[in-house]
């Protein structure tokens, strides 16, 4: 299996689960790529950690291969799991986080250091990342060529004014707005 997308689907949650306790043999971990499960809102710990975790043996092996993953809106993932994800995966080309208040400042500036390679990134609804963590992203990610920061109050002009002097032009899409 290389992409799992089970995002809005709230029903299967405990077959999910199921699956990913015992992901030897429901999924072929090694070979995922891609991991969508936006807006499981009681997605728990314990599962995102099998599937997502399970890509890597130690945070050494950086999940070679493993390059999209969208957990926004599952709010009910704690700070410390979602911040274990963030750190061992440098690889990632496309992330979502939106809506996620476990995602602040330090969790970003953290992220942006290891993630060089993010093309894609949605931190809509991030509450708790301000101007600091933005800066991290705008000022790591060089092949940023997306990014979605709408929804928060927190961001000033100085993020937006950041742009054009640390990102190169291959800006394709900006969204913010409030």
């Amino acid at each position: 299996l290389k992409v799992l997308d089970v995002s809005h689907c709230v029903r299967i949650l405990d077959g999910l689960t199921e699956i990913a306790l015992d992901s030897a043999a429901a999924i072929n971990s090694n070979s995922l790529v891609s991991l969508h499960v936006h807006r499981l809102s009681a997605l728990e710990d314990r599962t995102l950690q099998a599937i997502v975790l399970s890509c890597v043996h130690d945070c050494e092996d950086k999940a070679k291969g493993f390059m999209r993953l969208d957990i926004g809106y599952c709010t009910s993932l704690s700070r410390s799991v979602v911040l274990s994800i963030l750190c061992c995966y440098s690889d990632l080309v496309e992330l979502n986080v939106s809506g996620l208040l476990a995602v602040d400042d330090s969790a970003a500036i953290n992220a942006a250091r290891t993630m060089v390679k993010l093309v894609r990134l949605s931190v809509a609804d991030c509450l708790n990342v301000g101007d600091a963590g933005m800066l991290g992203f705008i000022q790591n990610c060089p092949c940023l060529e997306f990014l979605d920061m709408s929804n928060n109050s927190s961001l000033t002009d100085t993020v937006l004014a950041s742009i054009p002097l640390k990102c190169p032009v291959s800006y394709t899409h900006l969204r913010a707005h409030e």
